[in-house]
């Protein structure tokens, strides 16, 4: 993950612009345009929640003199919403329904419970201690929630079903940006940032596969989500989002169980329905044979 992670409720400066030079040649009563420097807003995070002293430490740092440049990526939560209310064309309900926001959430909290034991096990056994810090809110309260709404609401349910583009292509681009978006680019990438772009990567394109499957309700993914990160970072388990061996075993089994649960889930679906319409048809009348 980045280095720091903040949840905000506003964002100020996300812009720039490039100033225009009018230049006056010699003989030549029209004057050209030509291109000048290149400015940039500053930038200002506004009520926000984050761990406990990263920021702050960051800001002292800065303010000694020692000055050590971040990038980062920003969420907007807000154009996530916008963009699904534009496609959806429905209002407020319409919105939410569009990025899967709708139906009951209990039956994904015990979705969820049940497919992450393994990655709790795997925690407690290779974790390093068990911790409850303030990291716990933006990456398990706030975290994971804006990005199953951008990343798979948006981006996945949204163009999808809203947007009229592939299933395929949707989900390819959402699991690349994700993936990126867990990079910290803050030097050219290394090996380490290359296994996260990846890691993350094909997790975001299995948390696709899996809200299409489960028929686009995103607070499955939320929160599995949610439990998946709980697990990793109660636990210790690793700085990033790579881990090691036993770590990823239990990953690898917490992924099987969703598959299984869901084609379940899915085979059972389909055979209630199939019971339904046959409940419903007309029963065949039995023919007589004509008189002679």
């Amino acid at each position: 993950p980045a280095d720091i992670r903040v949840a905000l409720s506003a964002s100020y400066g996300l812009g720039g612009h490039i100033d225009v030079e009018q230049v006056h040649d010699g003989g030549d009563a029209s004057p050209r345009q030509q291109l000048g420097p290149t400015t940039w807003d500053n930038l200002v995070l506004s009520h926000g929640v984050v761990e406990l002293d990263t920021l702050w430490n960051w800001y002292e740092a800065t303010a000694r003199g020692i000055i050590k440049r971040k990038n980062g990526t920003i969420l907007l939560l807000g154009a996530a919403f916008g963009g699904a209310a534009w496609l959806a064309r429905g209002g407020p309900r319409g919105t939410c329904a569009t990025l899967g926001l709708a139906g009951p959430v209990l039956p994904s909290l015990r979705f969820a419970a049940l497919a992450t034991i393994p990655m709790f096990v795997a925690g407690a056994l290779v974790g390093d201690g068990f911790r409850v810090t303030l990291d716990l809110v933006p990456g398990v309260l706030i975290a994971p929630f804006v990005e199953e709404v951008v990343y798979r609401g948006l981006l996945v349910a949204a163009v999808h079903r809203a947007g009229g583009v592939g299933f395929g292509w949707a989900a390819t681009v959402s699991a690349v940006l994700f993936g990126a978006g867990h990079v910290a680019w803050t030097t050219a990438p290394g090996l380490g940032d290359v296994l996260v772009f990846l890691v993350t990567g094909v997790g975001g394109a299995w948390f696709a596969w899996l809200l299409r499957a489960r028929g686009f309700v995103l607070a499955d993914t939320i929160a599995l989500h949610a439990a998946m990160n709980l697990a990793w970072m109660v636990f210790g388990v690793a700085e990033n989002a790579v881990g090691g061996v036993v770590a990823n075993v239990g990953r690898a089994a917490t992924v099987a169980i969703t598959i299984v649960v869901t084609r379940r889930a899915a085979r059972r679906a389909a055979a209630e329905e199939e019971e339904e319409e046959d409940a419903a048809a007309p029963p065949e009348r039995a023919s007589r044979p004509s008189p002679r």
